[in-house]
């Protein structure tokens, strides 16, 4: 499989030229969640509608370039892709363990998957992926907080071919 990733996804014209005129068989994306969070090269300090507005830009511009759409929304951030496309399928990660910014809860051990569109190959066997959060030393400093690879893997590989193409624009 092929990734290909592209910071400036809220520009239609920068997407379409990294995908040369062509759609990915499906795009896979963590975007930042809007929690006021210092990422390396983003900075998440964004009020609720300035990140609803922040996401409503790239959603825009990255539905046309896929038919089968997979985003890590975050919690919180359900209502604004519901209101985006109704049509979204929920999914449910359980992390196993994360430390949450909940004002109920500590830990946060699962976390919202939503899939838009017809898998392009096949129905995944479940929608719960109990795949544990990735402790790697020195991952962190390269991304803040990475999504496993083995969930990437899970939720990508049943869906795309061999040298297919994924859009990821966020490198979550």
């Amino acid at each position: 499989m092929s990734i290909v990733a592209h910071t400036k996804s809220t520009n239609a014209e920068d997407v379409d030229r990294v995908m040369g005129g062509e759609k990915a068989e499906m795009m896979f994306t963590d975007p930042p969640y809007g929690v006021n969070f210092k990422y390396n090269q983003y900075d998440d300090d964004k009020t609720k509608n300035e990140h609803k507005d922040f996401c409503q830009k790239w959603f825009d511009v990255l539905k046309g370039m896929s038919d089968f759409i997979v985003i890590t929304v975050g919690f919180g951030n359900e209502h604004i892709f519901y209101e985006f496309d109704e049509r979204f399928h929920h999914l449910v990660w359980h992390k196993k363990f994360a430390i949450s910014a909940s004002p109920v809860a500590f830990a946060r051990v699962t976390e919202p998957i939503f899939v838009l569109g017809k898998p392009p190959k096949t129905r995944y066997d479940t929608d719960y992926f109990p795949i544990g959060t990735d402790r790697e030393p020195g991952l962190n400093d390269r991304h803040p907080c990475p999504k496993p690879v083995e969930l990437i893997n899970a939720l990508v590989r049943p869906q795309t071919d061999e040298g297919g193409t994924v859009l990821d624009v966020f490198l979550g």
